[in-house]
């Protein structure tokens, strides 16, 4: 009986062989893929712009200057505690005063606007009482603004709802003595402690009068830099720069027209343009799926390409 024998045999491709193998195999995968090509080339190409867009917006946001946030905050701040000190010179209080006494008021429901047209009809009062014309309020004259109306304030809560609406409208007007409820009601002194604990009059005094200082040098500096830009402008400006601005404005207006006339025209190229986009949207929705399941075999083609015993045998080009 002849012997048996398992001939083992490592094929071996040359490498000109190997490179036409591959170069017919490309060739086929070409055709496929040229049918993908178009759609993979606008995917990317989108891909690609979101991706630039995102890392734009990336550094615009790091790079953003909060000067003008600043700017806007810096001149508001100035503006309102100068206009405390400004008000409480009129009343004959301080500013810290002041400041507290609308803080405690806010903390009421007044808003700071009503409560300065209170304190402002309640010194009228106070004002006729002292020339003799209105004693409603004579025996509030002696006491400081601030004080007397708090006071005033306490006094209406002893009388019973309808003298309290009386007095109430009599002093302050019948719109902003129905705002005065909770501030009736609320404990001034208990309250004031509750704000501002430890801190005195004093304090808030001098920081409302450092602040309103600092706003009357950005008085003078703003007012310095208009003078420049006054005469800066009157340098810049001249009877050329707004005939020119003119007859841009005029060319302008022009070009608006003649688009009005053609208005029809552009508006039926618009409506092609978007009839064009609801096609290609129907369009994409039904070879959706064909692409799809077109590259999904073709991405299974490739993967027995690479793992298949042809694959090996090939030498592994498609690794």
């Amino acid at each position: 009986m002849a012997d048996s024998y398992i001939l083992n045999v490592k094929p071996t491709v040359s490498a000109s062989d190997g490179r036409k193998l591959e170069n017919d195999l490309n060739g086929r995968f070409a055709r496929v893929a040229k049918k993908f090509g178009g759609a993979l080339r606008t995917v990317g190409s989108k891909l690609r712009g979101i991706i630039a867009g995102g890392a734009v917006a990336g550094i615009g946001a790091m790079m953003t200057n909060p000067i003008d946030s600043l700017n806007s905050t810096l001149d508001d701040t100035l503006k309102k505690y100068d206009d405390i000190s400004s008000r409480a010179k009129v009343l004959g209080v301080s500013s810290g005063q002041l400041y507290q006494a609308t803080a405690i008021a806010k903390s009421a429901g007044i808003q700071e606007e009503d409560f300065r047209a209170m304190l402002t009809a309640y010194a009228v009062k106070v004002g006729e009482a002292k020339e003799g014309k209105d004693m409603m309020l004579k025996e509030f004259v002696n006491e400081d603004m601030l004080t007397g109306f708090f006071n005033m304030v306490r006094s209406l809560r002893e009388l019973n709802p309808e003298q309290r609406a009386y007095f109430g409208a009599k002093i302050l007007g019948e719109d902003d003595v129905s705002k005065l409820a909770e501030l009736i009601n609320t404990d001034v002194e208990q309250r004031h402690k509750e704000i501002f604990g430890n801190t005195t009059t004093e304090q808030t005094t001098k920081a409302i009068e450092k602040l309103a200082g600092t706003e009357g040098k950005q008085s003078i500096l703003r007012g310095r830099l208009d003078v420049e830009n006054l005469l800066a402008k009157s340098q810049t400006i001249t009877t050329e720069t707004v005939r020119l601005q003119t007859e841009l404005a005029r060319k302008q207006q022009e070009a608006e027209n003649i688009n009005l006339k053609n208005y029809q025209a552009f508006a039926r190229i618009q409506l092609a343009t978007e009839e064009s986009k609801v096609i290609l949207a129907d369009i994409q929705q039904k070879i959706a799926p064909a692409v799809e399941k077109g590259v999904g075999l073709l991405e299974k083609s490739y993967s027995w390409l690479q793992n298949s015993k042809f694959g090996k045998w090939a030498g592994g080009v498609f690794k």
